[in-house]
């Protein structure tokens, strides 16, 4: 459980994060803007913020997060309940939050701990917001895929999980005969479903395209079994950086 006023910072150095899900909410941290931004921005704040390019969402909706909600009553007292993080966002800046209502904590299901996960994002610069960001995250039992979660941000009015994409991969053999046709499958399901828009960051037409670049690499990085347990660093920044000339990451 993360609770709500936890730094992004505290989030990237805990250890359990780092041990989670080959430390996907890692890699959404690192590039969460600069140290002191991290050092002050809340887990619950990116959240209850809503915007479509949110660093920190992609990587909780492929885990299965669920938020826990809570307001005071006119008599005092408390009254909380649990909605998942997917659908929680229902606009750019608009959430199912009611009046009064906070994000308190976000659950994170002890079944992802072991899933193969990646969080990717580019920018006009390496701190900036957004132009696309994505994270992808496979349930794999002997090579086999037995669930899927892509969810892909700033190429949507929400943050949103591709459940028609996601299909395709369910039931793969990762580098069998046809997991190249599936995770192309899979991307060009994610580029009919977004809706992205042209503004001073990039155009529709290059976000559409991107998006598809930035899956299609972070599913061969999951897919590869050398890659499990590689914890994002610093020192790994360049391989982080898709888009950009000599990244080296395949």
């Amino acid at each position: 459980m993360l609770g709500a006023t936890a730094r992004i910072e505290a989030v990237r150095r805990a250890e359990v994060v780092q041990q989670w899900a080959d430390g996907v909410l890692v890699g959404a941290c690192l590039h969460f803007g600069t140290l002191q931004v991290r050092n002050m921005a809340t887990v619950g704040g990116n959240i209850a913020h809503a915007l479509p390019a949110a660093d920190l969402v992609p990587a909780l909706l492929v885990l299965d997060a669920q938020l826990e909600l809570a307001r005071a009553t006119p008599a005092g007292d408390c009254v909380r309940r649990n909605v998942p993080l997917d659908g929680f966002a229902t606009g750019p800046f608009t959430t199912v939050l009611q009046p009064g209502e906070l994000v308190t904590a976000v659950q994170v299901p002890a079944r992802t701990r072991t899933w193969r996960a990646q969080f990717r994002k580019i920018g006009r610069v390496v701190k900036d917001l957004a132009q696309v960001n994505c994270a992808v995250a496979l349930q794999v039992e002997k090579q086999r895929v037995l669930s899927a979660r892509l969810a892909v941000g700033a190429v949507h009015p929400t943050v949103t999980r591709v459940p028609a994409a996601e299909a395709e991969l369910v039931g793969g053999e990762i580098r069998g005969a046809d997991w190249s046709a599936r995770v192309g499958r899979a991307v060009d399901a994610v580029r009919s479903f977004i809706r992205p828009i042209s503004d001073m960051r990039a155009t529709r037409e290059w976000r559409r395209h991107v998006c598809g670049v930035l899956l299609c690499r972070s599913l061969e990085w999951v897919a590869d079994p050398h890659r499990a347990g590689h914890v994002p660093r610093y020192e790994d920044g360049q391989s982080y950086r898709v888009g950009v000339q000599g990244s080296g990451d395949g």
